[in-house]
């Protein structure tokens, strides 16, 4: 008997050293900026965004219009999906998803949660302009993001080049459903389409 517990503790012993020697299996982070494709770099800063110049010196504050400028403002958190600018027909588009609490009261229903819109946003020197918006995430509407595990939910809003446009993959939906949908580039616009079976 004294045997058997000698066994069990050292499996024991062995599981947990296994345990604390193994890798830690990390979330991968979002990009912290996005690259246009003429080298300058746009960031938030201070709940503003910024563009970087190729110096990487020079920051210049970006134009925005008087609404987003507002929802900036009042953001809990900015992502951006994407580190790389989508440039179409000669003008650069980058994705910015921005998140804002979904209560007043902490202690309320969704009170610690988020709700993320996501914008297109056009870039022509310092103005920025609104190409596309969506709610991607909500605690009040649960919608969800499709994840791994391994990457933030908002890994699951993507450039697609060919067609050129959005693809966002829900866990959950406005409707509850477990959807891809795609957003097609159209004249300066990013217009819904059915996704090819």
């Amino acid at each position: 008997m004294l045997t058997i517990s000698r066994m069990i503790r050292r499996i024991l012993f062995a599981i947990f050293i296994a345990g604390v020697n193994s890798p830690v299996i990390a979330m991968q982070p979002l990009p912290a900026s996005v690259e246009i494709s003429d080298g300058r770099t746009v960031t938030v800063r201070d709940n503003h965004l910024y563009i970087r110049e190729k110096d990487a010196s020079t920051f210049h504050a970006m134009h925005l219009p008087k609404s987003l400028r507002h929802k900036l403002e009042n953001a809990s958190a900015f992502n951006f999906p994407e580190s790389q600018s989508l440039r179409v027909d000669g003008k650069d588009y980058f994705l910015v998803i921005i998140d804002h609490s979904s209560g007043q009261a902490p202690a309320a229903y969704c009170g610690a949660g988020n709700e993320g819109e996501l914008y297109a946003l056009r870039i022509s020197g310092k103005l920025v302009t609104v190409s596309f918006s969506k709610l991607v995430a909500s605690c009040l509407k649960n919608i969800e993001l499709s994840s791994d595990g391994m990457a933030s939910p908002y890994r699951s809003v993507a450039w697609n080049k060919m067609p050129v446009g959005i693809r966002v993959s829900w866990a959950s939906d406005a409707s509850g459903k477990n959807v891809t949908r795609f957003f097609r580039f159209n004249h300066g616009e990013f217009v819904e389409t059915p996704v090819a079976k």
